[in-house]
């Protein structure tokens, strides 16, 4: 049986919720954050959904799905004149911080070391 640190199913439990509020955020409020696609914003948020609930069912396609949304996300908002290179150092340090926190043992393992 698979354990991780309790801290991990925290974070990705928040990462579950905060994207699904940031994906209802981006449709009601679309007009108003002058994004020309919200529909693109809203599939984003959605598939970062599924690769939470990956990471909490042990898969590492998830962390990588992860990798691509936050790249993909951070053209779109190049695009549409959304982002910068704060824009940029976020998604970076967002990355970074989802790594260490999957190197947390739970029961002495970490969890990235049982993502099959």
């Amino acid at each position: 049986m698979k354990k991780r640190h309790g801290f991990v199913t925290v974070w990705l439990v928040f990462g579950i919720i905060a994207s699904i509020g940031n994906a209802i955020y981006l449709l009601v409020n679309a007009d108003e954050m002058g994004n020309s696609n919200p529909i693109i914003t809203f599939i984003l948020s959605a598939f970062l959904v599924i690769c939470y609930i990956a990471l909490l069912n042990w898969k590492k396609w998830g962390f990588f799905g992860f990798i691509g949304t936050a790249v993909v996300s951070t053209f779109v908002n190049f695009v549409t004149g959304t982002a910068n290179l704060f824009t940029v150092f976020l998604v970076i340090f967002g990355i970074a911080v989802l790594y260490l926190i999957l190197q947390l043992k739970g029961e002495g393992v970490k969890a990235w070391d049982n993502l099959e």
